[in-house]
């Protein structure tokens, strides 16, 4: 029982690292969640999207706007919603709206030139 307890630490702390990196995650932080927590920690960074694709969910959010009838995400500039066929008024249909500033991501191989 010992030695089941002690690999599942082993593959917590050694793990989530390795997890972590590859869904581009602070891999400090994650080796110090796997020491305190072993396998839980492993488990977890397992079923956390890759901040690649937060992003991409961010950035998609920045131009939609809930409908008022059905509050499906719709286009910013739609007249009707795509989802209940409802007439909807556009938001800032004739202005220029500045775009909010998102981080964008950065590939492995230009991060590797910036950090190390």
């Amino acid at each position: 029982m010992t030695l089941f307890i002690a690999i599942a630490w082993f593959l917590g702390i050694v793990g989530a690292p390795i997890v972590a990196s590859n869904k581009h995650r602070d891999v400090g932080g994650w080796l110090v969640l796997g020491i305190l927590f072993g396998i839980f920690a492993f488990i977890v960074v397992a079923l956390l999207r890759p901040l690649d694709d937060v992003e991409t969910i961010r950035q998609a959010d920045a131009w939609t706007r809930s409908c008022p009838h059905c509050l499906s995400r719709i286009p910013e500039a739609a007249s009707v919603c795509r989802y209940c066929q409802r007439d909807v008024q556009p938001i800032n249909a004739g202005s220029q709206r500045v775009r909010p500033m998102v981080p964008t991501p950065i590939s492995d191989e230009e991060r590797r030139r910036l950090f190390h």
